[in-house]
């Protein structure tokens, strides 16, 4: 009967997955060296991918499982690898798996040495093998991050992955990174959204990446606040940067082309500064859509919500907490509460009149808005112009001038003046773009306005909670006695109540300043 034998494999990197010392190079020696000893090969366990300096791998959990269960029946099996350091690179880990796979029985071979457990020279050399194998990962490793870090420092992002972009060869820059859809314009409206506010927090943000199904590099699942704050702190590279803390790599223009404007990120390093505490709380539920909306009516502190139970069944409630209060855990049914808010919502919905009006004044704003930006879109031709026709000189001076030197200086001032050009390029708004957008807004704002209650009552969370952070800027209160008090509304219903009383007060408010954001 022949021996029974394993074949062990590991590499620890995808691209030696494909070459001749991968994967299937490995095994195909194995496979040799277990025909001429006569042995009959029972499994192939393979890590792929995985360093060697790790000991849990899956690969090695299968293959200790299997020996437990043939050790039951006293049998011993063969374990084959191509070379010691297949089985790890690092000495402390070699040794945790020969012992692991001594007490099951297992007996180690290679073609490439010869494993002597009762010769203390044996022993020696296999420590020594080991050894080299830790050594020369250890030399990779510092290799690799030495070239990762000149990338780096060169501009350009040398780690596979980061959301919205993928790692591609580019004629003069080998890989860079590349926009990929519709990763990229999920993560540009995710990132606009935090710097405008109209995400009030990180939070809104993740809710914004749910709803869109961005999940990362899971294909289904839950978006979690992490992953949104992680978008936030890489914002420099979506404004076209390159940093990287860990490794000391300080801010520097980047060789790819950015999805956010260097604008959009000193709006949302300033709101990650600042830190403001978002006005409502973030223990929302989705039972409770008005939570951190309403207060109570008499001592102005905002009303917390949950279920009570009664009998056999379970009520929801809003509740005021605040201790002195003469409604001090009085509950009132949500179903009450949240019917008196949709009828206060069917109240503020504008006439047709006051919409046309509204229209015709945010219109007119607009062409005022696309005039400036014709202008400073010119403007910024002309910057440009001016640029190169630096450049061309400079360039003239290099061809005339003969030190070193001096061509060093007029280079280096060729490339800061490109960096100039960049920079504009990069902050320019796209025309065509800001005309789609503003139409579409519109139309949206004016439905709106004209129906608040149809956005609330689509049954969506998200949707609810957009329509009190467009309409309160401020608390709601309300009383089981009285219902809804008297609210503050936002600019956009405030504007509704002046056109129906003094037309031209709307037209005159908005036009005190051209392109205003009213």
């Amino acid at each position: 009967m022949s021996t029974k034998a394993i074949i062990y494999c590991r590499v620890s990197s995808e691209r030696q997955v494909n070459e001749g010392h991968g994967l299937d190079g490995q095994e195909l020696r194995c496979r040799q060296f277990a025909m001429l000893r006569g042995y009959s090969i029972e499994a192939v366990f393979t890590d792929e991918g995985i360093s060697g300096g790790i000991t849990d791998r899956p690969g090695i959990r299968e293959l200790l499982e299997f020996l437990e269960v043939k050790a039951v029946f006293g049998e011993q099996i063969v374990i084959i690898i191509d070379d010691i350091s297949r089985l790890a690179r690092d000495v402390e880990a070699h040794f945790q798996l020969r012992t692991a796979i001594k007490v099951r029985n297992g007996l180690l071979q290679s073609p490439n040495h010869e494993f002597k457990d009762d010769d203390p020279y044996g022993k020696f050399n296999e420590t020594i093998m080991a050894g080299a194998a830790e050594l020369h990962r250890t030399k990779n490793r510092i290799q690799v991050i030495g070239n990762m870090r000149s990338r780096l420092e060169s501009g350009y992002w040398p780690f596979n992955w980061m959301p919205g972009y993928v790692n591609k060869n580019k004629a003069g820059h080998r890989k860079v990174l590349v926009p990929v859809e519709p990763q990229a314009s999920i993560i540009k409206e995710a990132l606009e959204g935090f710097a405008s506010g109209r995400f009030a927090s990180k939070t809104d943000m993740r809710n914004f990446l749910q709803e869109k199904q961005f999940y990362f590099r899971k294909k289904t699942g839950t978006v979690h606040l992490s992953q949104a704050t992680r978008l936030l702190e890489r914002a420099p590279i979506y404004a076209g940067f390159i940093e990287y803390e860990p490794w000391g790599v300080k801010r520097r223009e980047g060789h790819h082309e950015p999805l956010i404007s260097r604008k959009t990120l000193e709006l949302i390093e300033k709101r990650l500064e600042k830190s403001t505490p978002v006005p409502h709380r973030k223990d929302l539920h989705l039972d409770f859509p008005l939570r951190g909306y309403v207060a109570c009516e008499e001592c102005m502190k905002l009303m917390t919500a949950s279920w009570s139970k009664g009998r056999g069944k379970r009520y929801p409630y809003y509740r005021c907490t605040s201790k002195g209060c003469s409604r001090y855990q009085k509950g009132v049914r949500k179903e009450n509460l949240e019917n008196h808010f949709e009828q206060l919502l069917e109240k503020m919905a504008a006439r047709p009149e006051v919409l046309k009006l509204l229209e015709a004044v945010f219109n007119d704003l607009w062409k005022q808005r696309l005039s400036s930006f014709q202008d400073e879109a010119d403007k910024r031709e002309d910057m440009l112009k001016t640029l190169d026709k630096k450049i061309d000189d400079y360039l003239e001076k290099i061809e005339t001038t003969k030190s070193k030197i001096i061509v060093e200086k007029y280079e280096l001032r060729i490339e800061e003046i490109e960096k100039e050009k960049r920079s504009l390029k990069t902050d320019r708004p796209q025309k065509n773009n800001y005309r789609v957008d503003f139409g579409t807004a519109l139309s949206v704002v004016l439905q709106f306005l004209q129906n608040p209650s149809g956005l609330w009552n689509t049954g969506r969370f998200e949707d609810k909670r957009t329509v009190l952070k467009l309409a309160f800027p401020s608390l709601i209160p309300f009383s089981k006695e009285n219902g809804v008090g008297t609210a503050s509304f936002s600019l956009l219903f405030e504007l509704c109540k002046l056109s129906e009383t003094e037309k031209s007060r709307v037209v005159e408010m908005p036009g005190i300043e051209p392109g205003s954001n009213v």
